[in-house]
């Protein structure tokens, strides 16, 4: 089913309310632009102190230095990436202890199971079409159990021109 046009009235209603969000959004963004640019020399020198700071923990082999005005310390963050999904998901799999899933957070793509859930629904009406019978399944059917779905709409305001919501050139 086709959304419908907008009444003129609430074109014209509208209008103003856009205009001036695209305004405002412009503004916004000249003034994160222009403190970013006056921000830069600082942001320069605080990562020189940085620097510094962390040659000298490393060369002292200190992991902090606590003095009356504030503390140095170190951090460090280990990131892990997923190489080969099947090589590993088969390990895990195999592994008689079941903490070994504790290790892991299992997060589905949401573009990947609509579509998937999709194809499957896409299917079974193909399905149920061709041989005359009744439908009595639903897209949240098609969905893999375990997995809850939330779909959340947002508005967005695109300048005439402009190619994205934002008013940046996605180039």
């Amino acid at each position: 089913m086709a959304d419908p046009t907008p009444s003129e009235a609430l074109v014209n209603e509208l209008e103003p309310i856009i205009r001036k969000y695209i305004l405002l959004r412009r503004f916004i963004d000249a003034q994160k632009e222009q403190l970013t640019q006056s921000l830069k020399e600082y942001e320069k020198n605080k990562n020189l102190l940085s620097n510094y700071l962390g040659a000298v923990l490393n060369q002292s082999r200190l992991d902090s230095v606590s003095t009356s005005i504030g503390t140095a310390f170190t951090s460090s963050r280990v990131d892990y990436r997923v190489a080969d999904k099947t090589s590993l998901l088969r390990w895990i799999l195999q592994q008689n202890d079941p903490c070994v899933w504790e290790l892991f957070d299992i997060k589905p793509i949401p573009k990947e199971i609509d579509g998937w859930a999709n194809r499957r629904l896409r299917d079974y009406i193909d399905y149920v079409q061709s041989n005359n019978g009744e439908m009595k399944a639903a897209f949240e059917h098609f969905v893999p159990p375990g997995l809850s779905r939330v779909s959340t709409t947002t508005v967005k305001v695109r300048k005439k021109g402009d190619l994205t919501d934002d008013g940046t050139d996605p180039s």
